[in-house]
């Protein structure tokens, strides 16, 4: 189950295994512009569902901030940038050189984790990926660890206080999780016994 899949293929570690392991679940996916691109790679593959919206600890709309694919200088990878922190996309204006013109605004819904509807009950999720720019730990601490430990959890930890993230470590420590810790991720794994 990713949150915040984006477009389905670019930087998804996911996409080439679908399909051949035959895995199924949800991509989650706030912004309208991917929806269509996701659709399109999936709607031969009913294993997988398509849901547009930002995970959120209640249901309400938000806005979500991206940089326009035109903008002068880009990174190719840069309209793959979204949030629901304006500073953050703000920050990485700055860091690309990019005037805060070329920051978009969308309006997007937001559910909590429980009232995703997903066509697979969250009890079997097995691989949880968040890629959401700087909330990936703040989801993280709204999914339910009792009612649901999926095997592999990665997530993004490069836009995060160092104090979050050293705290959902030992949370994830605790639910007898191994890590791998890399520059801007982390992946949780609960070894084969």
């Amino acid at each position: 189950m990713p949150a915040g899949a984006n477009d389905g293929s670019r930087n998804d570690p996911l996409a080439p295994l679908i399909r051949p392991l035959q895995w199924r679940g949800t991509l989650i996916e706030p912004r309208g512009t991917f929806i269509p691109q996701l659709l399109k790679r999936y709607q031969d593959y009913p294993l997988v569902r398509v849901v547009q919206v930002a995970v959120a600890a209640e249901r309400a709309t938000a806005q979500l901030y991206s940089i326009a694919a035109d903008a002068p200088n880009a990174p190719t990878f840069v309209d793959g940038l979204g949030t629901l922190d304006r500073a953050r996309i703000e920050s990485a204006c700055r860091d690309l050189s990019i005037p805060v013109q070329f920051i978009r605004e969308e309006m997007v819904n937001c559910l909590p984790w429980e009232e995703i509807d997903t066509a697979f009950p969250i009890q079997e999720v097995e691989v949880l990926i968040i890629d959401t720019e700087g909330f990936g730990i703040q989801l993280l601490n709204l999914w339910d660890w009792q009612k649901s430990q999926p095997r592999v959890v990665h997530f993004e930890h490069s836009c995060a206080p160092v104090a979050d993230h050293t705290t959902i470590l030992e949370q994830l420590r605790n639910l007898s999780y191994e890590l791998v810790i890399e520059r801007d991720n982390t992946t949780a794994y609960i070894p084969h016994n």
